[in-house]
């Protein structure tokens, strides 16, 4: 169990240098641009279903796990949500977050999507963008963020 620790611990600090040389180069915004048509296109569907219990409504509880700039809550989401929590392993891009958020009920923090430290059954809703294939075991993430989600 201890090994398994140390390659993820080591796996995280891996990822997180990685981005913080992406937020660097100007990658943060390039990639943001990259995902929003297709990320713009899954919120309009959940608003179409929200009569079916499946959208983002007004009192949603999100969290966006490898959040990287914020985009998602920051510009597509804040208006339509209660709170929103932004996590991403690297510093560099929740400083670009951070910094770009005006609105009290939208917070970012550094930390590593596989070991939160976060309130389980907070969220209505967990968003991942472009991140999930970044963990080292993709299923034991899914798993922790299944426990943060309210029923």
């Amino acid at each position: 169990m201890a090994h398994e620790k140390t390659i993820r611990s080591n796996h995280s600090r891996d990822v997180a240098t990685e981005f913080d040389q992406w937020v660097q180069a100007g990658r943060g915004d390039k990639m943001a641009a990259g995902h929003r048509f297709a990320t713009q296109q899954l919120v309009d569907i959940l608003a179409i279903l929200r009569g079916r219990g499946s959208a983002i409504v007004p009192d949603a509880t999100v969290l966006d796990a490898g959040c990287g700039i914020g985009w998602v809550l920051n510009d597509l989401l804040s208006s339509r949500i209660a709170l929103g929590v932004g996590i991403d392993l690297s510093a560099e891009m929740i400083a670009i977050a951070s910094s770009r958020c005006q609105l009290p009920h939208i917070s970012f923090t550094t930390a590593d999507s596989t070991q939160l430290s976060l309130e389980t059954n907070k969220f209505s809703h967990i968003i991942s963008v472009e991140s999930l294939y970044y963990t080292p075991q993709p299923l034991a993430t899914l798993k922790e963020w299944l426990s943060l989600k309210a029923d």
